[in-house]
This record gives C-alpha cells, structure tokens and sequence, in this order.
C-alpha cells in the first residue's frame, strides 16, 4: 500500500511504511490483559510534513490514534519546537479525559511546548470554564 505514494517525498513514504506496519502490528498482536507490555513510544513529530507546525486537533487525533490500547504513552517531542493550542487541548485535556486509564508521559519538550501543555491541562480548573462548555439537551 505504502509503495501506491507518488507524491515525491521518500520522508512521507517512509513515514507512512512506519504506520501501516504499527497498525498492522497491533492489529495482529491484540494486547490482553495478561500482555506485560502495555507501553509505547510515539515520535510526534512524525505527523508532520517536512516543518508543518503542529496546531489542528486531526493533527493531534493522528499522534493519539490507536494509543487506547496501551497502559502508557510515550509522546517524545524531539524535534518538535512548538505546538498549537488546539493540539495541546486535544491530547493533555480532551484524550485525557475520554481515556483516564491511559498514562500520557512527555519527554524532549522546549519550555514553549510545556507551556502549552501546562495550560491545556489547566483548563479544566479555570474558574467558569463549565459555563462556557456547550450544553446539548
């Protein structure tokens, strides 16, 4: 599958080579209960193309897709300088809260992308933040 890209990039074929065979890995090897490891790590940057900046929710559900599977992630910021709002608040805040079993550890952060992740994280306890979530009866 990952031989059909043409789009130039050897990068962004690899890149893609690298996620048919981890999904291919835990499609082939469920974890039970019993498995001793239920950790990963996961390169964030390698969602982005060449230096695309890492600032969408889709950006941040593809670093986070299939991770639910694991005990504990490993997101290693290497090579990654900044972050988005949106992208912080989709991983430290809204993944968090739809998936608390899941341990989410970070390492190779600059002080930009910690202070990112500080204030997703912190969100939730913003005096009137409940007011200003949207209300669906």
């Amino acid at each position: 599958m990952a031989n059909d890209v043409k789009d130039g990039s050897s990068e962004v074929s690899r890149q893609i080579k690298v996620a048919y065979i981890v999904i291919d890995t835990l499609d082939n090897n469920p974890m039970s209960d019993d498995h001793p490891e239920r950790k990963i790590t996961v390169t964030v940057s390698s969602v982005r193309h060449k230096d695309e900046n890492l600032i969408t929710r889709s950006q941040a559900k593809r670093v986070l897709s299939r991770l639910d599977q694991f005990q504990e992630v490993l997101l290693d910021f290497k090579g990654v300088t900044s972050i988005g709002q949106a992208f912080a608040d989709e991983i430290f805040r809204v993944y968090k809260q739809s998936h608390p079993g899941v341990i989410v550890v970070t390492i190779n952060t600059t002080p930009e992308v910690d202070k990112m992740i500080s204030r997703a994280k912190s969100v939730e306890n913003t005096p009137g933040f409940a007011d200003r979530l949207e209300h669906k009866d």
